[in-house]
């Protein structure tokens, strides 16, 4: 396969290919194909789930909450400055929740409490000031 990705497809410098299949609770499949320059030496195979792990803790640590339950998806602002403190301002609402939370209490969602803050950072401003 390394082969005929290098030659044909004309990606000269992989070394190493791997197929991931995911099943989903509903039966769902999903392949991804993961790549590497790496030679198996210094990226075992191994390496590839892990980064694959890694890639959906933040995934679900972060993105997930922001997308949920602070509907980060929903606001579509004007402008970028507007969005972009929002943005600062939802990540650091998750990253109080995480601080605040020990990970064997974390869900996938927050409580509606980190909408409080993320409508009132002066409120957020002072929980981060006690860490």
């Amino acid at each position: 396969m390394v082969k005929y990705i290098r030659e044909d497809l004309k990606f000269p410098d992989v070394q190493q290919a791997a197929v991931l299949r995911k099943t989903g609770t509903d039966g769902s499949r999903e392949d991804w194909y993961l790549l590497t320059s790496l030679p198996a030496e210094e990226f075992a195979p191994q390496g590839f789930l892990d980064v694959v792990r890694k890639h959906w803790q933040i995934e679900n640590g972060l993105h997930y909450v922001k997308d949920r339950t602070l509907q980060e998806d929903r606001y579509q602002g004007k402008s970028d400055g507007v969005m972009e403190c929002l943005t600062t301002i939802r990540n650091a609402v998750v990253t109080t929740f995480n601080q605040l939370t020990p990970p064997h209490k974390r869900t996938r969602s927050r409580p509606l409490d980190a909408i409080e803050f993320a409508y009132r950072p002066a409120k957020l401003i002072s929980r981060l000031a006690m860490l």
